[in-house]
């Protein structure tokens, strides 16, 4: 980059629009540039930049911060441009209001079609279940990546025009720490990586550790959550739990605040996104897996058979339930007026989000290994071999024929659910919601015991050492 790109991709900046490439490049030419340094310094401290701003909440703030930008410019250049520089900002503000509208319709994901996979299981409330209108079945590979790991060490997120993947970076014998890569969605280019000497990243079956808020990708290791630009992949921070000693496992993040509980799994905390602060902290009377974060509430279910709701805000307790058939760790989940707890021994518990009253319970083979999908009518068990009704438990179907390994869990996307296969060769099964086969297409992955995640319309799949981009197109 020049000093005239650099010129021009101040404004840019300031609004914190540059990708990663641009703003590396900008970044490269500022330290190297005295004289772009000092304009680019002088523009932010006439506008009162002190860090790059978050996200514009309106298309009015960002019309706005364009302006400021260009009048601020305005400012600096000689008096014989200024008159044409003052009209030109209203126009290009004219221009401009089509574009920022167009850019806020779009979410996080990049995709207007609006789907988006910023957490592990789909949502903070953990459903690996997205709604699409307009999703087709994927046909072909678009890409491919080998990636070093096993089974169950892969967790993909979808952000914008990225995906990202991690993976245990030693096989045999097992060890601490692991890589996480973030590849072009389009092209599978490689767009950053990092690698943790610490954490575990080996999970077939384990909490939540990762999610992307606000630009930032925050990934836990058991001690520390660790805040990096999730266009970059640059370390912007460290956030210790309330409790430093008591360590960092299950990572959530909603409203502008990223919600933990402790190694051990005794205590759940809150904590600001901003600035680490602490918000809350509570003892559960018992030890937890995977809580659910949906409509301002935290759920839990702990290891001593109590479920119960707090206020995600400030921690405080809703109701508490205690029941005999949820005693052991399991996972929780959230969908309609259904709180569903998975636990180890394969039963699905189904609580009421009101009170939790205990509505419905089922013993399901397989159903913890494989995992499940949620709607707020159905809920898919068994790597998509059966499907309950949410309100009362009763059995909708079931497919004796199925193909795909326990390991993997189902997704739903769309009216559609995508039921990865663990076998040697691999393939993808897609369903209607009534369990009727649409379609298969083979070579798609093996041992995916993470399942799959839908985004910018294109399925990404990760397991047996292969990351892999799936499209209709």
């Amino acid at each position: 980059m020049d000093c005239p790109q650099a010129s021009e991709a101040m404004d840019a900046a300031i609004l914190d629009e540059l990708d990663a490439q641009r703003r590396t490049e900008f970044e490269t030419h500022l330290a190297a540039c005295s004289a772009c340094r000092f304009e680019y310094q002088s523009l932010r401290a006439g506008l009162g930049v002190e860090q790059p701003p978050p996200a514009m909440k309106s298309v009015t703030d960002r019309i706005l911060a364009l302006g400021a930008v260009e009048l601020q410019k305005e400012r600096r250049l000689p008096s014989r441009r200024k008159g044409w520089v003052a009209a030109a900002v209203l126009t290009a503000a004219a221009a401009i209001a089509v574009v920022f509208f167009v850019r806020n319709s779009v979410p996080e994901s990049g995709c207007a079609c609006g789907d988006s996979w910023r957490f592990v299981d789909g949502d903070a409330a953990n459903t690996r279940s997205v709604e699409l209108s307009n999703f087709e079945m994927p046909t072909h590979i678009l890409w491919e990546k080998k990636l070093a790991g096993r089974v169950g060490s892969y967790k993909p997120l979808a952000w914008r025009d990225l995906v990202i993947v991690g993976a245990v970076t030693v096989q045999f014998p097992r060890k601490p720490g692991g890589e996480i890569t973030a590849f072009d969605a389009r092209t599978g280019n490689e767009r950053w990586s990092r690698t943790f000497a610490s954490g575990d990243f080996f999970k077939a079956k384990g909490f939540p550790d990762r999610c992307v808020m606000q630009r930032h990708f925050y990934v836990t290791d058991g001690n520390v959550c660790h805040v990096l630009d999730a266009s970059t992949g640059k370390e912007l921070a460290v956030y210790s739990s309330p409790k430093p000693d008591e360590g960092w496992n299950y990572l959530g993040a909603e409203s502008g605040r990223l919600y933990g509980t402790s190694r051990d799994g005794r205590a759940a905390f809150c904590v600001e996104a901003a600035s680490g602060k602490t918000l809350w902290r509570n003892e559960l009377g018992g030890e937890v897996l995977v809580p659910a974060l949906s409509n301002g509430r935290i759920y839990f279910q702990t290891s001593s058979g109590a479920v119960l709701a707090c206020n995600a805000a400030d921690g405080r307790q809703l109701w508490q339930q205690t029941h005999a058939e949820v005693h052991g760790k399991g996972s929780v989940c959230v969908a309609g007026e259904r709180l569903l707890v998975l636990l180890p021994g394969d039963m699905l518990c189904a609580f009421s989000l009101a009170d939790g009253r205990l509505a419905w319970e089922q013993k399901i083979n397989g159903a913890f290994l494989g995992g499940l999908a949620l709607t707020p009518d159905a809920v898919y068990v068994s790597a998509g071999r059966k499907a309950f009704a949410i309100a009362d438990g009763h059995l909708l179907w079931q497919r004796k024929d199925a193909t795909s390994g326990l390991c993997a869990p189902p997704t739903y996307v769309g009216g559609q659910l995508l039921t990865p296969a663990s076998s040697t060769a691999g393939s993808l099964t897609v369903l209607a919601s009534s369990g009727e086969s649409l379609g298969e297409l083979s070579g798609v992955t093996s041992q995916a015991c993470d399942g799959l995640i839908v985004a910018g319309g294109r399925v990404f799949a990760a397991g047996g050492g292969k990351f892999l981009a799936l499209t209709s197109q």
